[in-house]
């Protein structure tokens, strides 16, 4: 069992279906199936999932009564729940609704629309679980989300994204970063199931740490801030399953996730009044100092400092990601590869000064030294 991924209860009697749905859900959740809901409903009690799926049998009327009964429970009353029908039926979709199902999805369905529906059921019981943190990182926490869906909704419409907009919902986060809430912001976010939204705002995060630590004015901390949630706004093109895909890429897959990067410039480049520090962030933060990043394969000579901390943020909050695809890396390791394969690629002394920033302000622990026996 992979620990970084949320756990899954499948329920479905019916065999080929169960085992078809579990092969395409473990890629991103751990999952376990049961035939019978009361074996779902004690497994529950004794380790509570993140989540459910419950196939409707024949609309014998028996799982909305389980559905009911988990949500008396006050450890399940929130629990995301995903009803899958036997059929198309509205009426039966308003009872599943009623007897507390999160969403409900109808056979024939795409095994993209099941996933669609869990990871935004998971990422709405997590933002839930926001309202229980202090004022200061819980009101930077639903602001930015906010303005991260409302670009990705402009991105769809295809219309520009108003930096007003994304500089006032960006004041929260540095207002929290500022007032040492980082902690809580970094935790808060890590079971959110929107990979995008979380590494964006982590690398926000990072980036407005490191600016106000470098002695940067405020006028560049919300550059920062911004490029930062911004930086991977191309990636809303790329086909989720393809984003969440365990496992190596092929050249051509690699070829089509490189192109969030012009995807994103082009994107932003429709919003007149973005200061070009945030295009920078978005267009250079996959450029290495020796010209072998990408898209543009830019020199050091021709990447100024917020190019050169943009790649150092990512690729350290890449490594220390919960991703679906790779065990999470602690901040020690991290720097580690950083420093000993990553010398003619990244920034040494931005570098050395990011990791000192994180030490020194205890975002990042260094592991302690283990003596030998």
């Amino acid at each position: 069992m992979d620990n970084d991924k949320p756990s899954l209860l499948l329920v479905d009697r019916r065999v080929l279906h169960r085992e078809r749905i579990k092969m395409r859900l473990e890629t991103l959740y751990n999952v376990t199936d049961f035939v019978v809901l009361a074996d779902a409903l004690r497994h529950a009690r004794l380790r509570p999932p993140a989540g459910m799926v419950i196939c409707e049998d024949q609309a014998r009327g028996e799982d909305f009564h389980f559905l009911q009964s988990l949500r008396l429970e006050p450890a399940f009353s929130s629990l995301p729940i995903i009803v899958i029908l036997a059929e198309e039926s509205p009426a039966q979709s308003a009872r599943a609704m009623h007897a507390g199902a999160t969403s409900c999805l109808a056979k024939p369905y795409l095994p993209s629309t099941l996933v669609r529906l869990i990871s935004t059921a998971l990422s709405q019981e997590c933002e839930h679980r926001w309202d229980a943190l202090p004022a200061l990182p819980a009101a930077a926490l639903k602001s930015s989300v906010a303005m991260f869906n409302a670009a990705a909704e402009r991105v769809a419409a295809g219309q520009p994204i108003p930096y007003a907009e994304i500089n006032a919902g960006c004041q929260p986060l540095l207002q929290a970063v500022n007032a040492d809430g980082v902690g809580d912001l970094l935790q808060a976010v890590r079971q959110h199931d929107d990979y995008t939204y979380a590494h964006s705002l982590r690398v926000a995060i990072f980036l407005a740490v490191f600016g106000r630590n470098i002695g940067l004015s405020a006028t560049q901390q919300s550059v920062l801030t911004s490029g930062g949630l911004l930086h991977d706004l191309g990636k809303t093109t790329i086909p989720s399953l393809l984003l969440n895909k365990p496992g190596h890429l092929t050249d051509s897959e690699y070829g089509i996730m490189k192109g969030h990067v012009a995807a994103g410039t082009d994107i932003l480049q429709k919003s007149p009044d973005l200061p070009e520090g945030v295009l920078i962030i978005a267009g250079q933060h996959h450029e290495k100092l020796d010209g072998s990043g990408y898209p543009n394969g830019l020199p050091g000579s021709r990447l100024n400092e917020l190019a050169r901390m943009a790649a150092i943020v990512d690729i350290f909050s890449a490594l220390t990601d919960r991703r679906v695809y790779k065990p999470t890396m602690t901040a020690d390791d991290a720097f580690a590869l950083m420093v000993t394969q990553m010398t003619a690629q990244l920034d040494m002394p931005l570098l050395h000064a990011f990791r000192q920033i994180l030490y020194d302000t205890h975002i990042a622990q260094p592991e302690p030294v283990r003596l030998p026996a």
